[in-house]
Order: structure tokens, then sequence, then C-alpha cells
């Protein structure tokens, strides 16, 4: 799990500064869902620390608002594995809503 959260962190920043690099250049952005799916996945600390030392989507409220939910939903879902909910029941509840 430490591997996933580092790896997704790493990708996220990454992702970051790729979309910042764009914004200057007028090049194609990523998408602020694509953003926020990451983050939600567990790359929230370099969603985190990209919009801290790269200044990157740090003064949008709405984006914040969204990311702040993303956090919430990604340390929720930390939390039922960590519970014993585990993979297979989170596969359980998902079909269940589908």
């Amino acid at each position: 799990m430490v591997v996933w959260y580092a790896a997704l962190g790493v990708i996220t920043y990454a992702m970051y500064a790729k979309d910042k690099a764009a914004a200057q250049s007028g090049d194609w952005r990523t998408p602020e869902f694509t953003l926020h799916v990451l983050s939600a996945l567990g790359g929230w600390v370099g969603a985190l620390l990209a919009q801290t030392y790269l200044r990157h989507k740090s003064q949008k409220p709405e984006f914040r608002v969204t990311y702040y939910l993303t956090v919430v939903i990604n340390m929720a879902g930390l939390l039922f594995l960590l519970a014993g909910g585990g993979l297979g029941a989170l596969t359980d509840v998902l079909s269940a809503l589908l």
C-alpha cells in the first residue's frame, strides 16, 4: 500500500507539473477531473506538494474544495480497507451499487 501511495503521489505531482507547464505555454491542459481522480486514488499527497511548491491550482477555491473532498474520499476508502473491509467487500459494495 505504501508503494501505491508513493507511486501515485509521484505520478500526480508530475501531472500537476505538466499541467502548469502547459498553462504557461498555452498547450493542451490536463483536465481537472483527471487531477481529482488521481488525488482520490491516493495521489493527494503529491497533489498537495504540487499545489504548495509549484503554486499550481492553489488559488482556485472550487478546485481546492473538490481536492479536499478527494482527500476525505481516499481516507474513507483507506480506513474501510484497514478496518477489515478488504477488497472483496469493496467489490461487493460496488456490485450492489451498480
